[in-house]
């Protein structure tokens, strides 16, 4: 009887071995095999930012915390204060904190949004520019919130009562973990949550004059309610580690 050829692995070239090997393999459902994952690992970034006019773009300046307003303002003379945010490496993150970084024993290190005044409405919406002398829409300032002991509060809360540095008697309502942080374009953006729980237009501007911010529903009608002109603006944040 003739046998069968056999042909040893040392007689083999690389590829026939490799060949060989594949063979052998177990094939992988597409169902169990490995798939790149994104990273879960906090990222910690320290930003400044500067401020630019939303309709044309042009720069106003930089977003600078003035001590002795206790107001977060826009300046073209002082340097942009440092904020941190700890959040995901993820390109688009939503209702994130940002906290100050230059005076970390300032008992109010959280940036957000707030009551000027303890009582004023808590609701963003369309205002009324015949009703000058009321505000039927919110209006808020930026503000820092209080970190300790009072904790900031988490994203997707309604407006909570907090200590803040314009109401540091702890009744003013306030929401803090309001930021989108886009990191392709490097723009900040709020998102204010009425008490009902919905997603009002929530726009940042400024009165160019003194460079006081403010937060509102309604420009137009903020504006003529405070008599002042008031610019909608954007925040763009530089990585600076």
């Amino acid at each position: 009887m003739r046998g069968t050829l056999v042909q040893t692995s040392y007689n083999l070239t690389q590829a026939e071995l490799y060949a060989r090997a594949l063979t052998l393999r177990k094939p992988t459902r597409r169902s169990t095999a490995q798939r790149r994952q994104t990273s879960t690992v906090p990222a910690t970034r320290f930003a400044q930012v500067s401020v630019q006019d939303s309709s044309t773009g042009t720069s106003l300046g930089n977003l600078v915390f003035t001590g002795s307003g206790s107001t977060w303002e826009v300046s073209n003379s002082a340097s942009s204060s440092n904020l941190k945010n700890t959040g995901s490496n993820a390109a688009v993150q939503t209702q994130q904190q940002l906290v100050w970084r230059d005076v970390p024993t300032d008992p109010y290190t959280n940036f957000g949004i707030g009551q000027c005044a303890s009582g004023d409405p808590t609701d963003l919406g369309p205002g009324s520019s015949a009703k000058h002398t009321q505000l039927r829409y919110a209006l808020f300032p930026l503000y820092i919130s209080q970190d300790q002991p009072t904790p900031k509060v988490p994203g997707g809360s309604t407006p909570t009562t907090v200590a803040s540095n314009l109401i540091p008697g702890g009744t003013g309502l306030a929401e803090t973990g309001v930021w989108t942080l886009d990191f392709g374009t490097n723009v900040a953006t709020p998102q204010w949550i009425n008490t009902d729980g919905t997603t009002p237009t929530t726009i940042i501007a400024v009165n160019t004059a003194t460079g006081t911010l403010y937060v509102t529903g309604d420009v137009s009608a903020a504006s003529q309610a405070l008599g002042v002109s008031l610019t909608p603006i954007s925040l763009s944040f530089t990585i600076s580690t």
